[in-house]
């Protein structure tokens, strides 16, 4: 009984992988469109550095990016690491990568993170809105993880589920917008912690990421001059507002940044 009920999730695992990856290979020219507006690029750096920014200051770091879409963040990053490599399960994504983001000290690999592995080689491993695509989640968490230098700090950006608001939208977009997965897992605060404590990590860290910049790195919108101006007025707000308010933020943000550290 128990080996079939492992055949099947494994079945089911493969299944969705499968249409994940047709779906990110079919919409791939679309999707790389996202860093390509103005407005969403303005909003999307953003994202990425405040993501980046939560974690204490590492010279030149070994970079691994899981889900490293059309590979901007490579660009954005540019003069801070001293080698890069992004990861992900769609080659249509990684051939633009390679094409347009493809600089010095970085590389692309169009692999499922399930078949990666390199322990104890990165000072850095980061997801921004990739950790809930992963099945079997807790043991492939655990297999990163390990792919951290001792000392070395893993971060997400992730999804989560405080805001029901945020979460009524996301259900509108599901149905109007054929690039965004149906298969959305919404972490909690608590869920995120469990699974970094599962897996040993230490100095474990949840921060609330984005109230009004969210959706313009996620829609592309039109005209590009008032989007764009839209775009830097929320990231400003955003700013104002989680420099005063700090952790309140959590029932309203879109999303958590998430940071642990892999013992020594």
């Amino acid at each position: 009984m128990q080996q079939k009920q492992c055949m099947d999730d494994n079945s089911r695992e493969k299944r969705r992988e499968i249409k994940d990856r047709h779906l990110f290979d079919t919409i791939a020219k679309q999707y790389c469109k996202k860093d390509m507006d103005k407005s969403a690029i303005i909003a999307r750096r953003h994202r990425l550095f405040q993501t980046i920014r939560a974690l204490p200051s590492i010279a030149d770091p070994v970079l691994l990016e899981v889900g490293c879409g059309c590979g901007f963040a490579a660009k954005y990053l540019a003069g801070y690491y001293s080698h890069y490599v992004g990861i992900d399960y769609s080659k249509n994504l990684i051939s633009f990568a390679k094409k347009n983001n493809g600089f010095r000290n970085t590389e692309f690999i169009p692999i499922n993170i399930k078949d990666y592995y390199q322990p104890n080689y990165f000072d850095i491993i980061f997801m921004i809105g990739v950790l809930h695509h992963i099945d079997h989640l807790k043991f492939r968490f655990s297999q990163i993880i390990k792919m951290l230098k001792p000392g070395g700090w893993f971060v997400a950006n992730e999804p989560q589920s405080a805001n029901k608001l945020v979460q009524i939208m996301r259900k509108i977009r599901s149905t109007i917008d054929p690039g965004y997965s149906p298969d959305q897992i919404i972490f909690s605060e608590s869920e995120l912690t469990n699974l970094y404590g599962n897996a040993h990590l230490q100095n474990i860290r949840i921060v609330p990421q984005g109230v009004f910049s969210t959706p313009f790195a996620e829609v592309i919108l039109k005209p590009d001059l008032i989007s764009a101006s839209l775009s830097k007025v929320s990231i400003r707000l955003d700013r104002n507002i989680e420099r005063r308010f700090g952790q309140y933020l959590r029932p309203v943000s879109w999303n958590l940044i998430a940071i642990g550290q892999r013992s020594f």
